[in-house]
């Protein structure tokens, strides 16, 4: 299967560097999207401008929705784990986790004396929560019984400027932080910093499986797993582009509300 994953990759990929077309499949998920996500599965996931959450099945039926009125703005959705969808809201500093139907789970009200103010968190691996304390610049994480917690670990001088982290990704080796105007910090799956990654002002950012895209200017750069660099040029309209998977890249048009997919047959 990963080969296969593999191998569907670079189709995509040598297309796009040719200039070539893809095939072009449309999905009418007949709203405006702020945000889109795709877990492994490929089911998609929206948030709509008034925050209904919805979850839709590859040919763009509805299959669940979400709505929460108390909070405010959702600011982050972690579906790594299809079975465990993890929520934020930055206002409230409150996390939930929804099931698989987009019915609530869990949920954790952060403490500000023992976290400061968390500006990210991230779903990781056995029910653990990643949280960054951006009043601090600490990184620590939260178990599944709400109250035990991995050690923290201060992150203020991994670059030259104490990091504003607004965004956390996991794959299977490592955790990333994203800073806009400085870079991503690499932490090994203990929390532990492993290096610092320099780029910046980059518009978008983009993760699926163990692959982290960044969107910057006309161009697609890829983030491997030892910070090695990859620019992917030649696609056009990148700020059209909401997701991706090891198959597909999904657009967004904006005007009609349409989401399309550019498969490979």
């Amino acid at each position: 299967m990963k080969t296969l994953n593999l191998l569907s990759f670079i189709f995509l990929v040598s297309y796009l560097l040719k200039g070539q077309s893809l095939p072009e499949q449309t999905i009418s998920l007949s709203e405006k999207i702020q945000i889109l996500k795709i877990d492994n599965l490929n089911q998609l996931y929206t948030l709509t401008e008034d925050q209904y959450l919805k979850k839709w099945d590859k040919k763009g039926n509805q299959l669940f929705e979400y709505i929460n009125n108390r909070d405010g703005k959702l600011s982050q959705i972690d579906v790594r784990n299809p079975m465990q969808i993890l929520l934020f809201y930055t206002d409230q500093q409150r996390i939930l986790s929804l099931d698989r139907t987009l019915s609530p789970l869990k949920e954790w009200q952060l403490n500000s004396e023992d976290w400061g103010f968390i500006s990210s968190a991230a779903m990781g691996k056995n029910d653990q929560i990643w949280l960054f304390d951006q009043f601090n610049y600490q990184l620590g994480s939260i178990e599944r019984d709400k109250k035990s917690e991995r050690q923290k670990t201060d992150l203020i001088f991994c670059c030259s400027q104490p990091p504003v982290i607004n965004f956390m990704s996991l794959n299977d080796t490592h955790l990333f932080l994203f800073d806009l105007n400085q870079g991503i910090i690499q932490c090994d799956l203990l929390g532990q910093f492993t290096q610092f990654i320099p780029i910046n002002q980059w518009q978008k950012i983009l993760t699926f499986g163990n692959t982290i895209w960044i969107v910057k200017e006309d161009k697609i750069i890829e983030i491997a797993n030892n910070g090695q660099i990859t620019e992917l040029v030649g696609i056009k309209d990148t700020s059209k582009i909401v997701g991706f998977n090891n198959k597909e890249i999904y657009l967004n048009d904006g005007i009609s509300k349409i989401v399309k997919v550019m498969a490979k047959e």
